[in-house]
């Protein structure tokens, strides 16, 4: 008996060893931003039964269920997390005997799992051009294979809220933290390296530049740099296709060169030489860049040392012209430099003496205030700032009126009849014979005219008038 009960507490040992060796435990952490995330709550659901428990992870992001059946399956989920946040796995399906061994505790079973999450954040970068690091913009760029920008005017791309790889990216899903770019460089150009990155995205920004070269099939520019004939060295001159942009200085003998250029409309600029020495007249000329072409450009300038003035015509009016006064006069000139060739009408300006400025172009009206002497000079300025100049002389006259009528007795014109005129002028005529009498050339103002006539039939012998500007005023004595 006593071999019995000894045999009998064995057993009873034994089984109780098997049931604890039976209880596992299934836990893990959660990361998020690859840093152990606490307060996140996390469920395991029983699949053969349906019930679910739940629990909270602790300071360091840890969490577990303890005392688990190894035989089932159980199905793990991340219930609550903070907003924004996506998981590259949320739902974990796990056998509790697919277990390692506790470090801490030998004798126990340990079902590890690890839920990771990440915040959204920026993939950015920039398509440059290896020749001058210029940014290459309106490059397509494609996220996944399911988002797609194009790069700015900088050559600048930027993609928002990027967090896990979506898992219908057709760029697979092996590593949802793993993105994939891809850029398509423009007609002409290929990529350094690859067109093709993969980017780890970890809750963090991440760059990714991509680099640009000209294809083989590409152009070459060259030129001189010359000014009366002369060549001048260290000018810059600047190619230009849309946003890519490429210099170079002139050497010794005025000679530049371009290589590799791509293809297209673009332009050539004469952006820096020494102004105060050499004048160009055209600084910037276009060309067509083809493929496996050779393209000859020239830039042909002057020193500014052997400029010639522009040579200013005066075409009205007539030096010596006498210009009734308050009368408007034409102003036309014309300008032709040696070297500009015809100046633009807003070149031209007229000063007056005396009077100052009295007007700009190459035409305009103008009445010269007052009576006298006037000297009118047409200048004109040239693009090397040389000045020529042309002038005429004018004279301002008074504008005189006049005094005319007649002298008739019985309807008849009395001849030899002596007038005086009186007044602003004094002046004195006769009749002839007709009986009519005139006074020429007065000047504005007020006037008295008197005639010396015997007969008494003339009851008025004198009459007062006033004469204008370039006016004639009749004054007639009849009788009876």
């Amino acid at each position: 008996m006593r071999d019995s009960a000894i045999l009998i507490g064995t057993l009873a040992v034994l089984l109780t060893a098997c049931e604890e060796w039976r209880r596992d435990r299934i836990g893990g952490v959660v990361f998020i931003n690859d840093l152990g995330a606490a307060g996140i709550t996390v469920s395991i659901t029983i699949q053969s039964r349906g019930t679910r428990t739940e629990t909270v992870t602790d300071a360091t992001g840890a969490f577990q269920f303890p005392e688990v059946d190894g035989e089932d399956v159980y199905i793990l989920a991340v219930l609550l997390a903070p907003p924004n946040i996506e998981f590259v796995e949320n739902n974990i399906e796990v056998l509790a005997n697919n277990t390692r061994r506790d470090p801490a505790s030998p004798d126990d079973k340990f079902t590890y799992v690890e839920f990771r999450g990440y915040t959204p954040t920026t993939v950015n970068g920039t398509v440059s051009w290896t020749e001058s690091e210029a940014g290459v913009a309106g490059v397509p760029v494609q996220l996944n294979g399911l988002e797609a920008t194009i790069t700015d005017a900088n050559g600048s791309y930027v993609f928002q809220d990027v967090g896990v790889v979506p898992l219908a990216a057709p760029t697979g899903t092996v590593d949802r933290t793993k993105h994939h770019l891809e850029i398509v460089p423009p007609a002409g150009m290929k990529g350094i390296g690859s067109t093709y990155a993969v980017v780890r995205v970890r809750g963090r920004p991440v760059r990714q530049d991509f680099i640009l070269r000209f294809e083989p099939a590409s152009a070459s520019i060259s030129g001189s740099v010359l000014a009366d004939a002369q060549p001048v060295a260290g000018a810059e001159v600047e190619f230009i296709l849309g946003a890519w942009r490429k210099a170079t200085t002139t050497s010794s003998d005025g000679t530049y060169r371009f290589g590799s250029m791509p293809l297209g409309q673009a332009s050539l600029t004469l952006v820096r030489f020494p102004a105060n020495l050499y004048a160009f007249s055209s600084p910037t000329q276009a060309v067509t860049v083809t493929p496996n072409s050779y393209i000859v450009v020239d830039f042909i300038g002057r020193l500014r040392s052997n400029n010639r003035p522009p040579v200013v015509t005066i075409t009205s009016p007539a030096t010596g012209m006498s210009v009734a006064q308050g009368s408007p006069v034409l102003f036309t000139a014309t300008a032709e430099d040696p070297e500009d060739g015809t100046l633009p009408a807003s070149a031209l300006v007229w000063i007056s003496v005396p009077g100052g400025q009295i007007g700009t172009g190459s035409g305009f009206l103008y009445t010269l205030p007052a009576v006298g002497n006037y000297r009118v000079t047409a200048s004109a300025l040239d693009s090397d700032g040389a000045t020529g100049s042309a002038s005429i002389d004018l004279q301002v006259v008074a504008a005189t009126g006049a005094i005319n009528g007649a002298v008739r007795l019985y309807n008849v014109g009395q001849a030899g009849v002596p007038v005086v005129l009186g007044g602003a002028a004094t002046a004195t005529t006769t009749t002839d014979a007709n009986g009519n009498y005139s006074f020429a050339n007065l000047a504005p103002g007020t006037y008295t005219v008197t005639i010396q006539h015997g007969s008494p039939w003339f009851t008025v012998k004198s009459q007062t008038v006033t004469v204008g500007p370039s006016q004639t005023v009749t004054v007639n004595f009849f009788a009876p």
